[in-house]
């Protein structure tokens, strides 16, 4: 009989984002793990066919993704794994399709963040999202904002923009160094935007000025800090 929890990992949404996302997860684990056999049982599959989430957002055709998908599930079935996540949050948009192809849990990031964030900052109000496009333009943060009683700010299409240019720019080069993401959380600051929430794992990647630090919220750590509650406890 199976004694361990089994967490599965889809990745390869982009790859370097999911080795990050394992490198955190062993540094969190370190906090409580004596020994090698102290950390998670943990499956990746790095899926890098996945379908390009933003633009099967934009096109509507999601049936070639939802396929792949299932395909990856069955695997994660035949281990035996206990938990789903992904670190994608744009993959979140699809999240009820994805829950029907499947008898595991799917961890929702997105939830997870918000309620982090709440939990750390009961008075907070004004946030603002950096995101991919598929995730901005189908406004998945908003869609859990209102239970937490957040008001999402939406950034400028030439924000945007600067955005997008750099989660493409380090899933091409593998760059993490974007001094205009800091930058653009410094302009956010300063028009009375309380917390930036990384919504994008090439975001969470990437070097982020330490004076702004205080004012980012990372959407991955919050799925990290899920991920080993449920399959190390505590």
């Amino acid at each position: 009989m199976k004694e361990r929890k089994r967490l599965a990992v889809l990745g390869g949404m982009g790859p370097l984002a999911t080795a990050v996302f394992y490198n955190r997860l062993v540094e969190h684990a370190k906090l409580r793990a004596r020994s090698d056999q102290d950390h998670p049982d943990v499956l990746i599959w790095s899926d890098c066919a996945m379908p390009d989430r933003s633009e099967v957002i934009i096109s509507g055709e999601s049936q070639a993704l939802l396929a792949r998908c299932q395909e990856d599930f069955r695997l994660f079935e035949e281990a035996d794994c206990d938990y789903i996540c992904f670190p994608c949050n744009t993959m979140h948009y699809f999240i009820s399709d994805l829950t029907k192809l499947t008898t595991i849990p799917i961890l929702n990031m997105i939830d997870l963040c918000l309620a982090k964030l709440r939990r750390a900052h009961p008075g907070l109000k004004r946030i603002q999202i950096f995101a991919t496009d598929g995730t901005r333009s189908a406004h998945l943060y908003e869609r859990y904002a209102t239970a937490y009683d957040f008001d999402v700010i939406d950034v400028s299409d030439q924000d945007q923009e600067i955005i997008m240019d750099a989660i493409y720019d380090l899933k091409r080069t593998g760059q993490i160094d974007f001094p205009e993401i800091s930058q653009l959380i410094f302009k956010a600051i300063s028009t009375g935007i309380e917390c930036v929430i990384l919504a994008c794992t090439e975001l969470s990647c990437m070097t982020i000025n330490p004076k702004v630090a205080p004012y980012v919220c990372d959407a991955m750590d919050a799925l990290i800090e899920e991920c080993l509650a449920r399959v190390m406890g505590g």
